[in-house]
């Protein structure tokens, strides 16, 4: 699964803070995690933004990546958004999430503190 989105600084004129908040634009599904199959993700939602924003490059507009590991969206990142760096999350850099049995013997996630 992969969601690809903006992130955007927020005020909070009630408190007179900032935040800082994931605007979701795109959610799917892969069967794999090979290159071309982000290359594939990311060109729909260039194609997206092109078509419903009139944003001309998309591409060119992307600063960071939050990923994981996986080579396949790594190569993909290079390929689409060549001037971007990644940024591995904290969750993904300390692996805070792990899939594991639960009692009922169905997939749980056990989130770490």
């Amino acid at each position: 699964m992969a969601s690809v989105g903006l992130l955007a600084t927020v005020f909070d004129s009630h408190n007179q803070t900032y935040s800082t908040t994931f605007l979701e634009l795109l959610l799917c599904i892969s069967s794999s995690e090979s290159c071309k199959a982000y290359e594939r993700i990311f060109d729909a939602w260039a194609l997206a933004l092109q078509l419903c924003v009139d944003v001309e490059d998309p591409c060119s507009l992307v600063d960071e990546v939050h990923c994981d590991l996986a080579l396949g969206i790594r190569a993909a990142i290079r390929s689409r958004f060549p001037s971007s760096r990644v940024c591995l999350d904290w969750a993904h850099f300390v692996a805070a999430v792990r899939r594991t049995k639960g009692p009922d013997n169905e997939a749980c996630m056990f989130f770490w503190k």
